[in-house]
């Protein structure tokens, strides 16, 4: 029985990262593909889907036991999430962390998702600024391809200030409470964006 949880899960990893890489890969070229008009109402829709569903489901939701590995089956929802989520330019964990909840302690997948997070980030930016730049984007106002260079610079630096401080809070507050507060912004985000 494992006690002490750990901070990541290398076989969790393993069968992600694929599929990670693929959807990174795939959705800046879907959202070259899409007008504006349509990649607004798809964002702000998934973000309310996303806070809707989390928000209901926080209400009846109790810990279940962790699941076996099911490869293919992770291999294909990390495809689809990586997919979704770089379409819509938000982070990874809003769709992989409840589905890898499945499959280990909330603390572990949390390290889980991070670990999977980098080099989607990373293959993700590149491929907006590869797609835009072969759009004739070609880095006026600020923009290098699809990528807002002011925007990446502010959430550079908040990549690396906030997580301490979320650490912390998180020590201090119940898992439950963080997740309702995030899920209720997201509503928000999306009912913004949507107008």
């Amino acid at each position: 029985m494992k006690l002490v949880s750990q901070l990541y899960d290398v076989h969790l990893i393993k069968l992600c990262l694929p599929g990670i890489i693929a959807g990174a890969i795939i959705a800046p070229q879907l959202a070259d593909a899409l007008s504006v008009h349509w990649l607004r109402w798809y964002i702000g829709l998934l973000i309310l889907f996303i806070a809707v569903y989390k928000l209901t489901k926080s209400l009846r939701s109790h810990q279940e036991a962790p699941k076996p590995i099911e490869p293919v089956l992770i291999i294909i929802v990390s495809i689809i999430s990586s997919t979704l989520s770089g379409l819509a330019g938000i982070a990874l964990g809003i769709l992989m962390i409840p589905f890898l909840s499945r499959y280990s302690d909330h603390r572990t997948v949390l390290g889980t998702n991070l670990m999977l997070a980098v080099p989607y980030a990373v293959i993700g930016s590149a491929g907006y600024i590869f797609s835009g730049l072969q759009s004739g984007h070609t880095g006026s106002n600020l923009m290098l391809g699809y990528v807002y260079l002011p925007a990446f610079l502010i959430i550079s630096i908040t990549m690396a200030i906030f997580p301490p401080i979320g650490l912390k809070l998180a020590k201090n507050v119940s898992i439950k409470v963080i997740q309702n507060v995030f899920y209720i912004y997201l509503l928000c985000i999306g009912i913004a964006i949507l107008l």
